[in-house]
């Protein structure tokens, strides 16, 4: 089941992705299963239509992702909201979650040198002209609000 703003399974999203989490202003869109959190997005850092929102993301299950939950995913940035560009930050070192980035469609824009004790930052981008996901027909899926 696709869940939407809710702040138990967005906190534990967003501790996994080491990033602080604002209840009032991040929304997250997560697949639950048996009460059982899968995987999925917290958004945060919203600049208006045009604009962009950055997204973070963490997986607890080997088969997390399905077609709703990446439908949802990007359609909730780039035609609800209307930005023009999606973000995410990547540990350099962190080679699984840069080829999963990857693989989704975002591209490296930027290197940055020093943001971790250890290692260097990664920006990764994806504009909405450039989204393939936003193709997929979904099955309709039950939805709950938290």
């Amino acid at each position: 089941m696709i869940v939407y703003n809710n702040s138990f399974y967005a906190r534990q999203i967003c501790e996994t992705a080491g990033v602080s989490y604002n209840q009032s202003v991040d929304p997250s869109i997560v697949r639950v299963e048996h009460d059982e959190l899968l995987g999925g997005s917290v958004f945060q850092n919203y600049t208006g239509v045009n604009g962009s929102i950055g997204i973070h993301v963490a997986s607890y299950a080997p088969r997390w992702i399905n077609p709703e939950l990446l439908f949802q995913t990007f359609h909730y940035p780039f035609i609800q909201l209307g930005v023009r560009k999606l973000f995410g930050t990547v540990p350099a070192k962190n080679t699984a979650a840069l080829k999963f980035d990857l693989k989704l469609g975002f591209e490296i824009e930027q290197t940055i040198k020093d943001v971790y004790p250890d290692d260097d930052m990664l920006l990764v981008s994806m504009l909405r002209e450039h989204c393939r996901w936003l193709g997929i027909k979904p099955r309709e899926t039950k939805k709950e609000a938290a």
